[in-house]
């Protein structure tokens, strides 16, 4: 692409991936078990990529010319934190849906968790004088909830994200194994060596084809528009770093780039069984990266 940009294609499933972590080997309603987690999340030892791909790509990042430098690859790099109280009760989710039993009440209890914890993140965003302590640890406590992505491998993260901001680069992610729509800011860790508490770039990522994503997980093609507009917003007001969800709908996302910013383009159809479809024009977004500005744009 020139001088415009340089566009990376990454492995991230099978050159050099460790094992997956597990959340049922950690004890996640003790101090110790959380710490536990988050040790073995954040490991130096944890590898996706695999030293020599990782250091391929920071050298040709540092090194590039282009304009913008694009990483292709499969699984979500944006921290996807959430409270560890509802992690306990999505693990608790995820075994009885593996065991084939009525999750109806844990559903339930879900919903109002998540209720309950953005209510109160609203609160302390809104400068609440009356939020308290433990009302602020159960929203601040945050772990990441799916292992099988870049959240479960940390420190190679980090170093990436570093190399970017040291090397002041226009960084954009491109993932596709997702199953649902996505965008995130990319910001390094407050312990980070390399540039602390920081944008780096930003997250463009695309639902599936067909596979059901997390609307299935939590029943919300059952629930209808409304409940799944309103779980959209929790989850952005919950995660940090995310900035935008499209939790049901399925289509396709165009990226382009110029000298002056990369635009993200979701579209959605309206059926993916039939020969027959329509544009869902409502539920199309466009978000943008500004040239020398590491932050989404809408």
């Amino acid at each position: 692409f020139g001088n415009l940009v340089s566009l990376y294609m990454l492995d991230t499933r099978v050159l050099a991936r460790d094992e997956q972590l597990s959340y049922g080997d950690f004890d996640l309603t003790s101090a110790q078990g959380q710490s536990d987690f988050v040790s073995a999340v954040s490991s130096p030892t944890r590898a996706l990529l695999g030293s020599e791909q990782l250091t391929w790509l920071t050298d040709g990042m540092t090194t590039s010319s282009s304009k913008w430098q694009v990483l292709g690859q499969q699984v979500l790099m944006t921290k996807m934190h959430l409270p560890f109280e509802v992690l306990q009760l999505l693990v608790s989710l995820q075994v009885s849906q593996a065991n084939g039993a009525d999750t109806g009440s844990l559903l339930a209890q879900a919903s109002a968790l998540f209720a309950e914890l953005a209510q109160i993140k609203g609160r302390i965003l809104a400068g609440d004088p009356t939020v308290t302590d433990a009302e602020r640890a159960r929203v601040d406590t945050t772990a990441p909830y799916n292992l099988d992505a870049w959240d479960g491998y940390a420190y190679e993260r980090e170093v990436l994200l570093g190399t970017a901001i040291a090397a002041q680069k226009n960084l954009v992610v491109l993932a596709g194994d997702t199953h649902n729509a996505w965008a995130g800011q990319l910001t390094t860790d407050a312990n980070n060596p390399i540039a602390a508490s920081q944008n780096a770039g930003v997250e463009f990522a695309t639902s599936s084809v067909s596979s059901p994503g997390l609307e299935e997980y939590l029943a919300l093609n059952t629930q209808g528009p409304e409940a799944t507009a309103q779980m959209e917003q929790v989850l952005a007001l919950l995660v940090n770093d995310l900035a935008y969800s499209n939790l049901v709908d399925r289509g396709y996302l165009t990226v382009t780039f110029n000298q002056e910013q990369a635009s993200a383009n979701w579209n959605y159809v309206s059926s993916i069984k039939t020969a027959s479809y329509e544009m869902q024009t409502e539920r199309s977004k466009e978000l943008r990266m500004l040239a020398g500005q590491p932050v989404i744009q809408g």
